[in-house]
């Protein structure tokens, strides 16, 4: 749940009004994905190695009027490799960014049948 709150609320916090946040989950034999899809600020390629590190915010004048401290995307790439995969950042400045982690399969509990009702 800690991992589905950090990323939507980036998408939320860096798009601005009027912008789109698209949160997408796919099933496959690989595991359940998750992808979080914004329209907001983006993220520069020279600062795409910094994002994902403790306590380090990128410097921009567009990013300091958000407030945090730099540590929802670390934290969800700790739990994310805690289930033993890795998170995906993509992001054009100015555009967007998409973020996407993958539960493996082997970490997925099916439902039961008593549980669904």
């Amino acid at each position: 749940m800690q991992i589905v709150l950090n990323l939507l609320s980036n998408a939320i916090k860096f798009t601005p009004n009027g912008g789109t946040v698209t949160v997408r989950a796919t099933r496959s034999a690989k595991g359940l994905s998750l992808e979080f899809r914004d329209t907001g600020i983006g993220i520069a390629d020279a600062d795409m190695q910094r994002v994902p590190e403790r306590f380090d915010q990128v410097d921009s004048m567009i990013s300091q009027k958000h407030k945090g401290f730099g540590l929802g995307l670390p934290i969800v790439k700790h739990l994310i490799e805690l289930h033993g995969d890795s998170l995906s950042i993509e992001s054009v400045l100015g555009v967007g960014t998409t973020v996407s982690v993958l539960f493996p399969a082997h970490r997925i509990i099916e439902a039961t049948s008593s549980a669904a009702a």
